[in-house]
């Protein structure tokens, strides 16, 4: 199994909690569902938001 693979096999809160934890909030692409009252414990949860929201 390769990298890419092992992402791809990733259910959706494993895929989250793994980019929540390593993502910055200055290039993380679900930064606008972040708000001032958040903490670094909250990206999972935010980072699933966003997959998890349309695409527009």
């Amino acid at each position: 199994m390769n990298h890419f693979e092992y992402i791809k096999a990733m259910n959706i809160d494993k895929f989250a909690k793994y980019w929540g934890d390593i993502m910055f909030c200055v290039k993380c692409p679900a930064q606008d569902f972040c708000n001032e009252d958040i903490t670094y414990d909250d990206c999972p949860k935010i980072f699933k938001q966003w997959l998890e929201s349309e695409v527009e």
